[in-house]
């Protein structure tokens, strides 16, 4: 199931490219999917923190399978879910895979 989804990131990506639609380099999926892809494949996952006041998900992991990025964005209280910490993100950890 994770090869199938991943071939279908790659044809999506692909069709954007076509479409002539910019940044379509990275993919946006959420964080339940992105930590999934993480553990079937072993890949890390590098998490980030975005300082700036007026972004409203300030947590963020990327992730990177096959030339395919992965970007999620969440909250605190769903990365406190995942057993992560603000300070996790504030220092770049990489987790899961």
């Amino acid at each position: 199931m994770m090869y199938d989804f991943l071939e279908n990131v790659k044809l999506y990506v692909k069709i954007q490219e076509e479409l002539g639609i910019e940044n379509s380099g990275v993919v946006q999926i959420s964080v339940d999917r992105i930590k999934k892809l993480s553990e079937f494949f072993s890949k890390r996952v590098k998490l980030m923190y975005a300082c700036n006041p007026t972004v409203k998900y300030k947590y963020h992991y990327k992730l990177c399978i096959d030339n395919m990025k992965f970007l999620a964005t969440s909250d605190l209280s769903i990365a406190e879910g995942l057993g992560l910490t603000e300070e996790d993100f504030k220092k770049g950890a990489e987790v899961w895979g």
